[in-house]
């Protein structure tokens, strides 16, 4: 297994691209303002990713999901609650207008919340992680003790946020507590770089 986390310019979330047994996907591509410099530089490592997964429906997460998923013929994924969303290029519960930007109309398909996929062998477990939206979701890779936790965590050093439409803060706080069980070695969070156990 490779897993490479692909700081984010300006606004955008820091990308994640895991590869395992020639198959590879990407875990929230940021807004459409870097989408060609993003799909050079994952093309550059020669990765043409099958599957774009989301971990919510903000665009700083899903803006440039539309183009790279027509760029490599892949499909996207998110949770339910963000479909309808995505399907119509919604601007208000995709938070696209704060950022004075469209959102793509994006076809998706929903995960199957509590799901384990495989990448080639890998487990991955679909966490369903609310509070920052009511879409969140988190990938927990049981094997490596690690979790991609999406906006429930934003980064080390800034304040989980509930303060957006669909946020809640009870939903939040019981996601960072069910984060707080799972005993990781790694937390890679939205932005800035993971989250290590002290040694």
């Amino acid at each position: 297994m490779r897993l490479l986390r692909l700081p984010g310019l300006h606004h955008d979330s820091s990308a994640i691209l895991i590869s395992n047994q020639d198959e590879s996907i990407l875990i929230n591509p940021g807004t459409s303002w870097y989408q060609v410099l993003l799909a050079a530089r994952i093309e550059s490592l020669s990765y043409n990713p099958n599957q774009i997964w989301l971990t919510h429906r903000h665009y700083n997460v899903a803006g440039a999901a539309f183009y790279l998923s027509e760029q490599w013929g892949s499909k996207v994924y998110c949770h339910s609650e963000a479909c309808s969303s995505l399907a119509i290029g919604e601007v208000l519960t995709t938070n696209a207008r704060a950022f004075d930007s469209e959102m793509a109309l994006t076809p998706t398909t929903s995960f199957d919340i509590g799901s384990n996929l495989l990448i080639g062998s890998l487990e991955i477990e679909v966490m369903e992680l609310p509070g920052h939206t009511s879409c969140g979701v988190g990938f927990y890779l049981p094997k490596y003790s690690l979790l991609i936790a999406g906006g429930v965590i934003c980064a080390a050093d800034r304040v989980a946020r509930w303060d957006f439409p669909t946020g809640s803060r009870t939903k939040l706080f019981q996601s960072l507590k069910r984060v707080s069980e799972l005993n990781l070695s790694t937390l890679i969070p939205l932005n800035g770089p993971a989250i290590l156990e002290e040694e």
